[in-house]
């Protein structure tokens, strides 16, 4: 119910931020990622890609997207932009192109892809 909300208010990008990441420093973080990733995040990912249209990207915490790259639930996919991309930019740029990115956390405004790659989380 909530994707449809976001598409009908013509949202362009939603961001994913948890402090789950932070238990890296805490616990054994593979099984407690792999856990998460099998039972939450995949599942959860899924749904936001059949409810997203190409006008919204999704951007998921960097430690959460190494966890789904990981555990074999995703993969990434590179798309070349131009070299200083605005990490915001990229991903509004990246619309209908990709569904999900990941690279960066929400936190760092002002990154720029040096490289000019945007990395698509691709999901399995």
């Amino acid at each position: 119910r909530g994707g449809k909300t976001f598409i009908a208010a013509e949202i362009a990008r939603i961001f994913l931020a948890t402090d789950t990441g932070n238990l890296l420093f805490c616990v054994d973080n593979t099984t407690l990622f792999t856990q998460a990733v099998e039972d939450f995040y995949h599942p959860f990912l899924k749904k936001v890609e059949e409810l997203m249209d190409d006008s919204c990207i999704f951007l998921l915490c960097p430690k959460f997207t190494f966890a789904v790259i990981d555990t074999g639930f995703g993969e990434f996919r590179e798309h070349e932009l131009e070299p200083g991309t605005d990490f915001l930019d990229a991903m509004l740029q990246m619309r209908g192109k990709a569904k999900i990115g990941g690279q960066v956390c929400i936190k760092n405004i002002g990154v720029k892809l040096a490289n000019g790659r945007f990395r698509e989380i691709v999901l399995k």
